[in-house]
């Protein structure tokens, strides 16, 4: 976690708030193979504008890098939307994928809920 503060897990998903403009989360799975998925869909609300969603996907015991990211507007409606990331349009996706990290914004005190993450 960086920049997250308020991180809670509810039936509603992963709530948490933004406390600096550089905020993200990190996750760690068991690997899967970049060829079998084309996107990554989250599902996910904030409470207004956070500017870009940036994905990062790592491979097992890599970093997280520019080349290996797809970034997407969030909306400023307040409600729930699926932002889909086009995964396999960039080169970098391939081979074992272990990890993701969402870089939520570029805004300090955004809330969000996080409901879920799919990979397609």
């Amino acid at each position: 976690l960086m920049g997250v503060e308020g991180l809670e897990a509810t039936p509603r998903g992963l709530v948490f708030k933004t406390s600096t403009a550089d905020s993200a989360l990190v996750t760690r799975f068991a690997p899967v193979f970049a060829r079998n998925y084309r996107e990554v869909v989250v599902r996910l609300k904030t409470t207004r504008s956070a500017g870009a969603l940036q994905l990062f996907w790592m491979h097992p015991g890599g970093e997280a890098n520019e080349g290996a990211s797809v970034a997407v507007p969030t909306a400023t409606d307040g409600q729930t939307h699926e932002y889909v990331f086009q995964v396999a349009t960039r080169p970098a996706w391939r081979g074992r994928i272990g990890g993701f990290r969402f870089d939520m914004g570029d805004a300090a005190g955004v809330g969000f809920v996080l409901e879920s993450v799919k990979l397609k």
